[in-house]
This record gives structure tokens, C-alpha cells and sequence, in this order.
């Protein structure tokens, strides 16, 4: 079994965590860079490459990847998606934390409380929105 981890940061508790009970159960984990694969779409030919070398024979991938990176992060996951690599988590459920009144939404419609959000698009809509809140 291979699996990757994307991550920004090979140091983080997690990561460790995950490394050594791979270790334990004699699986290959690595921790990649997002930012360091390429993605390659060509006919008959779907690559993601990582120093410049394909990620093949993958059995899952990890991310653990901050919402700055997120939409990048994202296209990776949709590459490795279309290669049947199984990933942790939902695709639909990464994206909605890259749209924060979606994902707000998403969390009161399964029931759990959220704080007053008012969203304006103009600042001269402040002060009414701040009403509205209150």
C-alpha cells in the first residue's frame, strides 16, 4: 500500500502521527508538497507529477492542506479522482470550505448552530447589515 499526504509542512503533529503507525503496519507514506506537483492533461495521458516524476501506483491520498492552498489542492485531488486514487476526503466537502457562506450554510442545514452572518457587496451596505445581526 502507498499512500501520500498532501501537506505544506512535513513537521505537523498529524503527519507524524500518520508516518509512524504507517511505519507500524508496514505501510509507505510519503508527504508531498501541493504546491510542487504539476498537473499534465493530454489525450489518452492524465499525470500528476511531483519533481517531475509521476505519482503512480497510489493506494490514497491524504490532505491535510490550509484553505490558502485549497483551491490548488483541489485540482490535484480532481486529478487523482479521475486516476481512481481513493482519497480521505469528500471533494464536494473541500470545496464548500473554500466558499465560507456555503460551507455556513451547509453546517445549519445539518442542524448545528452558527453565529449571525450578514454578507453585504457594497460597504455602504455595512451599517443596515450590522442591524440586521444585532
Amino acid at each position: 500500500m502507498n499512500i501520500i499526504i498532501l501537506s505544506r509542512k512535513e513537521n505537523l503533529p498529524f503527519n507524524k502521527f500518520i508516518q509512524q503507525a504507517a511505519k507500524n503496519m508496514q505501510i509507505s507514506v510519503s508527504i508531498i508538497d501541493p504546491l510542487a506537483c504539476e498537473l499534465t492533461l493530454m489525450p489518452n495521458k492524465i499525470e500528476v507529477l511531483y519533481n517531475n516524476k509521476p505519482l503512480n501506483n497510489l493506494s490514497a491520498v491524504i490532505p491535510r492542506m490550509s484553505i490558502s492552498v485549497l483551491a490548488y489542492g483541489i485540482n490535484i485531488l480532481s486529478q487523482f479522482e479521475t486516476l481512481n486514487v481513493k482519497i480521505l476526503n469528500n471533494l464536494s466537502s473541500l470545496k464548500k470550505c473554500l466558499n465560507r457562506y456555503e460551507y455556513l450554510q451547509f453546517l445549519m442545514n445539518e442542524g448545528i448552530t452558527i453565529p449571525k452572518i450578514a454578507m453585504v457587496k457594497k460597504s455602504s451596505q455595512i451599517n443596515n447589515a450590522i442591524k440586521l445581526i444585532n
